[in-house]
């Protein structure tokens, strides 16, 4: 059974845990840690891609600015994403090497830890192979987005767990056309916090990957 450690990184500016994250994929990848798991909940942000279109920004720059709300170009093929206070976004820097595990598999992997997930409040999530990430009906409660470079992974995926819904309203994320965005906490009409969500996310990351992770302390990854 393969290693891995895990880190909560609480409330973190997605700048921030973004560079933490690049340290940790050049750690893994040259093997001075095992697979790696951060989770985290971001200060809202939006952020764009090369595949982004800005005119999915459906409020003028300047209005996000007037909030506090940064818009950050960011490497990778993403489009634009909203990320804020409530959901939780899982960093796996694992390592897919050795034919141990392939892309699309990974992916599904992480569908599946965030299915799962759901299924532990009575949630039924379900996929759709054409736009990837976890649905509820007709809504979209999770997504998905990696990126593999030497065999390691970067990126996450979110879990919409009581994030306040109308920020999805400034954005047309990942340009999903007339699809509406929901929580675990609107489904259910209850306040579900992301602490205990975040221990059911170590569970099933065990289960799904066949790892067996230890937590670690932020202050040892100073690399």
């Amino acid at each position: 059974m393969q290693s891995a450690i895990v880190v909560d990184l609480r409330r973190k500016d997605l700048e921030e845990c973004w560079t933490l994250q690049h340290r940790m994929h050049w750690a893994r990848r040259n093997e001075v840690l095992p697979d790696c798991l951060f989770l985290v909940e971001h200060s809202h942000v939006v952020t764009i891609g090369k595949m982004g279109k800005k005119e999915n920004i459906l409020v003028k720059e300047t209005f996000l600015r007037e909030r506090g709300i940064p818009f950050i170009i960011i490497e990778g093929e993403e489009e634009i994403i909203y990320h804020g206070p409530g959901q939780l976004v899982c960093y796996p820097i694992f390592a897919l090497e050795r034919g141990r595990i392939g892309n699309i598999d990974f992916v599904g992997g992480l569908e599946e830890v965030m299915i799962r997930i759901l299924k532990d409040y009575g949630i039924m999530g379900k996929r759709n192979e054409k736009n990837r990430g976890v649905w509820f009906g007709k809504d979209k409660v999770g997504f998905v987005e990696i990126a593999v470079r030497s065999n390691v992974n970067l990126h996450s995926f979110t879990l919409n767990v009581n994030p306040d819904l109308s920020f999805f309203e400034l954005v047309q994320p990942y340009s999903l056309n007339k699809v509406r965005v929901t929580s675990m906490n609107a489904i259910l009409g209850n306040g579900i916090t992301l602490e205990e969500v975040k221990e059911r996310a170590i569970v099933h990351f065990q289960e799904v990957f066949n790892i067996s992770i230890q937590k670690m302390i932020l202050l040892a990854l100073s690399l």
